[in-house]
């Protein structure tokens, strides 16, 4: 019989706080639509903008490769020789102690 008496007295909590749930739910529910209409927005125009990122590599990747040809191919043996005509005295090895 006591566990009734407890149900009972209960009963009006438990339908307070499903009442309160039910209206924040009811709250919820939208925001949790609205932002993820703003997340779907966001996602589609950062798809858009990377699209037209991807474009404009392409075009400046075919106007370098223009370049290039126009441009003469540089003397690989240029390079040899201002190395070998390097003056100085070479580096000495230290030892690991600092001695």
């Amino acid at each position: 019989m006591n566990s009734f008496w407890e149900f009972r007295q209960a009963l009006p909590v438990a339908l307070d706080f499903f009442t309160r749930s039910g209206w924040a739910l009811l709250v919820a529910i939208p925001l949790i639509i609205a932002i993820m209409i703003r997340t779907f927005r966001a996602a589609r125009r950062r798809r858009k903008d990377l699209l037209n990122l991807r474009g404009t590599v392409v075009q400046l990747q075919a106007e370098l490769a223009e370049i290039k040809a126009i441009l003469p191919a540089p003397a690989i043996t240029a390079g040899v020789t201002e190395l070998g005509n390097q003056t100085g005295s070479p580096r000495t090895r230290r030892s690991r102690r600092g001695e």
